[in-house]
């Protein structure tokens, strides 16, 4: 069981003390938006992850720092949630990505999220095909 929300899967508690909302979670480009800001967060933290390290980001994202150095995460937590979303989830979502980067939609009407999102994404060394 999870109170976690949308395709980032992002516990409002945590993100309730910025006045972020579990409704405004459910639409789709700010839960990506909140979700890419809390992954630069794990994936920069210079105390639990100094050598900017994607699989250990990614698992503390899942399960939390405490949980993941006490190896308190579940069998599918922490570093096989890592070991998945890399395997399985990367290849479609940069697929997608890139369909909306190379053809937005002539009505995208939050595109400086997804702008936001991209400049995220390239500022790790991504770069759209088109």
């Amino acid at each position: 069981f999870s109170d976690s929300v949308g395709l980032m899967q992002i516990n409002p508690r945590g993100l309730a003390h910025l006045g972020i909302s579990k409704s405004a979670l459910l639409d789709p480009v700010r839960n990506i938006y909140w979700g890419m800001r809390i992954l630069t967060l794990t994936l920069t933290d210079e105390k639990h992850n100094p050598d900017q390290d994607i699989p250990t980001a990614l698992a503390a994202y899942n399960c939390g720092w405490t949980s993941l150095e006490a190896g308190r995460c579940y069998s599918f937590g922490g570093y096989a949630y890592a070991d998945k979303v890399l395997n399985e989830w990367v290849p479609p979502i940069e697929l997608e990505l890139q369909r909306y980067v190379c053809d937005p939609p002539d009505a995208l009407g939050k595109w400086h999220l997804l702008e936001s999102v991209l400049a995220w994404l390239e500022s790790w060394g991504y770069k759209a095909p088109c």
